[in-house]
């Protein structure tokens, strides 16, 4: 600073002063010219994503111009005769800052190159990673979509059987309460049953007692018959014997008289069979069934067999049985047949089927309810013994009859 030269004149040394900042400017302006001209070559060559880099470039041109303007206002205040040799040196400080920036720039732009490429290969990877994933989604959604359009049709679904189920509610509430309504019928009819029931029990017991009456006045009976039927034989052989002598003295006689009226025929009175005290007096034909031990009453003309208990006859221990499986008819002469009532395993008498019409019955007959169902013994009850007194008669006349043929 010691070896300036003083100006010659002040005018002169104002004009140079005015003429070296001129200069001095448009050297600045110049530098400055070319530095955004260089600046902006090298922005063009750049990717135009690179906004962040010439954000920073642009920040950093701005510090160095403002750095320089401000050397340049300093080194003019303190001296104007300074310019030349502080420009030629800023001149090199420019040249060589410029080149360290460029360097630093060069540096900078390749590693931003290089974190740009890897966040490139980031990018692509994340792409690749996305598209996979949307692939995933894509199949996902279709999946809920498909799902979805199940769970609507399955919505209508339940929407009609919703419906459904609504109409079946009301129709069951309307069925309940037409079963309450019968169900308090039938409890009404039950307390009537139970009278009946009630009443039938007490009449049962009389006629228990008039069973037990009729059973002894029929033993009686019985005793009595058997002494007069025991006198009437004897009385009856010696007619016999007499007859017998008076058509021997006959025929020794050479001349014939007329015979002597024959004896009035013998009345076979029949032979009741002695009943347990389980059957009724009024019973017209009994069902036995040996395997369960039971009896049955036939009390009426038409009588009904099956599982029911509306049945005059109810067997329940087979699943054989319908509910009315067959009828048994006793008709005005004392005969009895037996028909089938559409029964599923059919009725067999005597080991043979009864057709339509029905097959005749009698007392020792053996009925079948189903080929594999119970087997029930048929006989005919006090009643009928009572009723039909001849139709027994001539039974044990034919029988007696039959016999004699056979010795």
């Amino acid at each position: 600073m010691s070896s300036r030269t003083p100006p010659r004149t002040p005018m002169i040394g104002a004009a140079s002063h005015a003429e070296a900042n001129n200069l001095a400017a448009a050297k600045v302006g110049q530098v400055q010219e070319l530095m955004r001209q260089r600046l902006q070559a090298v922005q063009e060559e750049q990717q135009r994503q690179w906004q962040t880099v010439q954000n920073l470039l642009k920040d950093q041109l701005g510090a160095a111009q403002e750095a320089a303007e401000q050397a340049v206002r300093r080194e003019l205040g303190s001296a104007l005769q300074e310019q030349a040799s502080e420009i030629e040196a800023m001149r090199r400080e420019m040249a060589m800052r410029k080149g360290q920036e460029e360097a630093q720039s060069a540096q900078r732009l390749g590693a931003l190159a290089e974190e740009l490429a890897a966040a490139q290969r980031e990018m692509q990877d994340m792409h690749h990673r996305l598209e996979e994933e949307s692939q995933g989604w894509r199949s996902q959604l279709q999946g809920q979509a498909q799902e979805l359009e199940r769970l609507r049709n399955a919505k209508g679904e339940c929407a009609v059987a919703h419906e459904a189920c609504a109409r079946e509610r009301a129709e069951l509430f309307r069925r309940q309460q037409a079963s309450e309504e019968a169900l308090a019928s039938v409890r009404s009819q039950l307390k009537e049953h139970q009278a009946e029931i009630e009443r039938l029990k007490a009449g049962h017991k009389e006629c228990a007692v008039a069973r037990s009456d009729l059973q002894r006045q029929l033993e009686q009976f019985r005793a009595d018959l058997n002494s007069q039927l025991g006198a009437r034989m004897g009385e009856v052989s010696g007619q016999v014997q007499r007859l017998k002598e008076e058509l021997q003295r006959l025929k020794g006689q050479p001349q014939a008289r007329p015979l002597s009226p024959p004896p009035a025929p013998v009345v076979h009175a029949p032979q009741i069979p002695v009943f347990p005290p389980e059957v009724l007096p009024e019973a017209l034909a009994l069902l036995r069934d040996p395997a369960e031990n039971q009896l049955h009453n036939l009390l009426g003309l038409d009588n009904v067999v099956g599982r029911s208990p509306v049945c005059d006859a109810c067997v329940t221990h087979s699943q054989a049985v319908s509910n009315k499986h067959m009828s048994i008819h006793i008709a005005s002469d004392g005969s009895a047949s037996v028909k089938d009532l559409g029964s599923r395993n059919g009725t067999f008498l005597n080991d043979h089927r009864v057709g339509g019409p029905g097959l005749v019955m009698h007392s020792g007959d053996k009925v079948q309810l189903g080929a594999d169902g119970p087997c029930l013994l048929f006989e005919w009850g006090p009643a009928h013994y009572a009723r039909w007194p001849r139709e027994h008669e001539r039974a044990g006349a034919g029988g007696r009859g039959h016999s004699s043929r056979g010795r």
